[in-house]
């Protein structure tokens, strides 16, 4: 089933628009609101998303998965999973920068914000967020390098948005199922895709520096990190993982 689509010229947050929708009249799965800019586009933990209007893709995704409150981060292991899908076929080797972006050339060419509305054990929905930069090509200095479909494949022309927008779409409805039958798979198959994996990194835990080799990510979304002192997991929020080549 395919839910409606809404496209807003402008839109303070398209997940905040997308959960208005939800809270006064419902809506079907699969439903899509997308935006040329975004006045307040949302990221993790307060930031926002910054985007050229126009330029870029800026959507919302509602879902209503059949997933367990255990296992919600496989969510996010589909959304990232099914950009990789999407920017593989365009030429675009990306990997996932834990917990919510999406690396090319270690620049960030995309990130994500999910949110989930949950009730007693299971996911009663998902609201999905995704910022995926694709025509823009000069950017802003930001804490992490960003990148661009059009700038990664030196293409002359501009991308056709909303082609790119259903091919994702397909891609995720794949991936969402995946998840739906096998959580633990669909997590290990991020790890094959996981930045920096088996390099010594440098986290920031507030003030205070943190060196260790990326491991993997656990099926309950934590970053397993070797450190001197043994092996220690971290939540989203808990580190934020140094830029060293901007």
């Amino acid at each position: 089933m395919s839910g409606k689509r809404f496209h807003l010229s402008v839109v303070v947050s398209t997940n905040l628009y997308t959960t208005e929708l939800l809270s006064h009249s419902g809506i079907e799965p699969w439903t899509i609101v997308s935006a040329d800019f975004q006045s307040g586009g949302k990221g993790q933990r307060g930031r926002t998303w910054e985007s050229e209007a126009g330029e870029n893709l800026t959507f919302s995704v509602f879902i209503k998965p059949r997933i367990r409150v255990a296992d919600q981060y496989c969510i996010s292991a589909a959304v990232s999973l099914s950009i990789l899908d999407l920017l593989d076929d365009y030429g675009c080797q990306a990997c996932i920068k834990w917990p919510n972006d999406i690396i090319v050339n270690d620049h960030k060419i995309a990130g994500l914000l999910i949110e989930n509305q949950l009730k007693g054990s299971i996911v009663e929905s998902s609201v999905i967020g995704v910022g995926l930069n694709i025509n823009q090509v000069h950017f802003n200095s930001f804490r992490w390098p960003a990148t661009s479909l059009k700038l990664e494949t030196a293409s002359q022309i501009s991308f056709d948005r909303a082609v790119i927008l259903e091919a994702f779409i397909l891609r995720l409805k794949e991936r969402m199922k995946e998840a739906e039958k096998d959580g633990r798979q669909i997590v290990e198959s991020l790890n094959e895709h996981l930045y920096c994996q088996g390099e010594v990194v440098t986290f920031l835990q507030n003030d205070e520096v943190i060196q260790g080799v990326v491991r993997a990510v656990t099926t309950d979304g934590q970053l397993l990190l070797s450190e001197k002192e043994g092996i220690k997991a971290y939540s989203n929020g808990e580190i934020t993982l140094k830029n060293t080549f901007g």
